[in-house]
């Protein structure tokens, strides 16, 4: 980050967990963190100004915030920061982390306080395709593992409203990697393998009302919750939670035969960790790494195409046996589970 000459960075809730290897780390680097927070580290600022070419870039950052803090004084700490940046700045642009700034936040205060004129928002907002402009705010989406670069083409003339672009562009494939920001993340890999060992296996807490325990399975490969998934593939999760296989576990919890026999193949969490849980919507069971476990993990590779792995309709007899389910037919099963982005992208 300090190699890319960021001006600034928020808080996040990984961040934050963090705390001070966070800032100790980013303070090393001469990297500023905005934090307008009452219990706000002593290296955090609650705001910056930078002059560009003769124009005021104010940025302030609403990150996410302890538990532990009052909400009234997070709010007015935020406020007077903002309020304070705001009036210092010709643009304005907010980190958004904790999702605060919206349509009826701006309707609120955009008038009280003025309003922004970019919004970078947080996880919440990822799935957004393009901005949403309220006024003469930009709610930007963001996005995760560096797929994406946000750019903002400003033009600003003092006594004018400024004239504002934003595109999204992805970091495909086709940009060359940068060798010495490669051999900066191959040698920090190495350096934590050496000070903490390998990657342990996933932990997962389970409710004792509603989970079960059998013999650990044989194939002791990471579990991935589809969850995880949902941050990139907004739409195939979606499809995912309208199909059958996304209540699976709950067809055994209903019928009380959350028994090993059976939850070999109504739970991928079975599989991997030789434990389940029921969650309270109900949606676990046969899941995204069910059918997509040989191409987790995956990075920005798979947004190449001729990278992706097709999944092998065969698979699906590992448990779709004639003495499980007789009637399966794969003529008829097997399109329930393709994806809608999928069917869509193949006519």
């Amino acid at each position: 980050m300090s190699q890319m000459q960021y001006d600034a960075v928020g808080i996040g809730m990984n961040d934050l967990r963090l705390r001070d290897k966070f800032f100790s780390a980013l303070e090393s680097k001469k990297i500023t963190v905005l934090d307008a927070g009452p219990s706000a580290d002593k290296s955090a600022k609650p705001y910056i100004v930078k002059i560009v070419n003769g124009v005021k870039i104010g940025i302030v950052s609403f990150g996410v915030t302890p538990q532990t803090d009052d909400e009234f004084q997070v709010r007015k700490a935020r406020y007077v920061a903002y309020k304070s940046a705001r009036d210092a700045s010709d643009i304005l642009i907010v980190l958004d982390q904790s999702g605060t700034i919206n349509k009826d936040w701006l309707s609120r205060n955009g008038s009280k306080f003025g309003e922004p004129d970019i919004v970078v928002g947080g996880l919440a907002n990822m799935s957004k395709g393009k901005p949403e402009v309220v006024g003469r705010t930009y709610l930007c989406p963001t996005s995760i593992q560096g797929k994406f670069l946000g750019v903002a083409d400003i033009e600003y003339e003092k006594g004018l409203e400024p004239k504002i672009s934003v595109r999204k562009l992805s970091l495909g494939t086709n940009y060359a990697e940068d060798e010495a920001v490669l051999k900066l993340v191959k040698g920090e890999r190495e350096q934590a393998v050496k000070t903490i060992g390998q990657p342990a296996s996933v932990q997962v807490t389970r409710s004792s009302s509603l989970s079960g325990k059998a013999l650990p399975p044989a194939d002791r490969r990471p579990y991935y919750p589809p969850q995880l998934c949902k941050t990139c593939h907004v739409q195939e999760y979606e499809d995912w939670l309208k199909s059958g296989h996304a209540n699976a576990l709950k067809t055994l919890v209903d019928a009380k035969r959350t028994v090993p026999e059976c939850l070999t193949c109504h739970s991928e969490m079975y599989r991997r960790l030789g434990q389940w849980v029921a969650k309270s919507d109900g949606t676990a069971g046969v899941e995204c790494a069910t059918c997509h476990l040989d191409s987790l993990p995956h990075g920005l590779e798979r947004m190449n195409v001729k990278n992706k792995t097709k999944v092998d309709p065969g698979m699906c007899l590992s448990c779709h046996t004639k003495e499980k389910s007789p009637e399966y037919d794969e003529k008829t099963y097997f399109p329930k589970t393709v994806h809608a982005v999928a069917s869509a992208s193949a006519k």
